[in-house]
């Protein structure tokens, strides 16, 4: 009876040691320290690296507005144009016929009156403006030659219009610069004969010096 008894006691006592040895080790068992472990949980190692590269991200933005304080797009772009001018001479005669009507005071006199013709120049380079005449003669009754037209510009004397170009102006660059140029013609009773005269064509050019 004592043996069996002890036996019994011997068993109850050791029972709790069998399972303190359960897992084969001295260490605590899961069930006595809950997660079984010291070590941190991999939950855990994820969120100690993403403050780390929070922490590098910072401080790479602050060296980043340190060295280069000052960043921004440009808002403005460049062009060019280019262009290629060439000389310009241009004339224009604000009249193109002039008509002469004498009477007897006039060929008593030996002169029609005078009439003014506008010749206006633009330019953007040197010219030079001249006058002739495109032919010997006026058609009309008679042979009246070119020379009995005469002329002058500004407060020169009258000139006998040839078939020869005549200096009338100068000048350079200009804008609508106008030259008034006076105009006669010679009369002769003697053989001026009644009828309708007409000389067609006198030539203003406006050429390089």
């Amino acid at each position: 009876m004592y043996n069996n008894q002890e036996k019994r006691e011997g068993e109850a006592l050791s029972e709790p040691f069998s399972l303190k040895y359960m897992n084969g080790s001295d260490k605590a068992s899961p069930s006595h320290f809950g997660n079984g472990s010291d070590k941190a949980s991999p939950s855990q190692y994820g969120n100690k690296r993403s403050d780390v590269k929070l922490k590098q991200l910072i401080i790479a933005v602050v060296i980043l507005l340190v060295l280069c304080p000052t960043v921004h797009a440009e808002p403005e772009d460049e062009s060019g144009f280019g262009m290629s001018v060439p000389g310009v001479r241009m004339l224009t005669l604000e009249q193109e016929n002039i008509q002469f009507e004498p009477d007897i005071l006039q060929f008593l006199d030996g002169w029609t009156h005078q009439e003014v013709l506008i010749a206006r120049v633009n330019a953007n380079v040197t010219w030079v403006l001249t006058v002739r005449g495109s032919d010997d003669l006026w058609e009309g009754p008679w042979d009246k030659p070119v020379t009995d037209i005469y002329w002058k510009y500004g407060g020169g004397e009258y000139a006998s219009l040839g078939m020869q170009s005549a200096y009338v102006a100068s000048g350079g660059p200009c804008n609508q610069l106008t030259y008034p140029i006076h105009f006669k013609v010679k009369l002769d009773l003697a053989f001026d004969v009644p009828g309708d005269y007409h000389y067609e064509v006198v030539i203003f050019e406006l050429s390089s010096p």
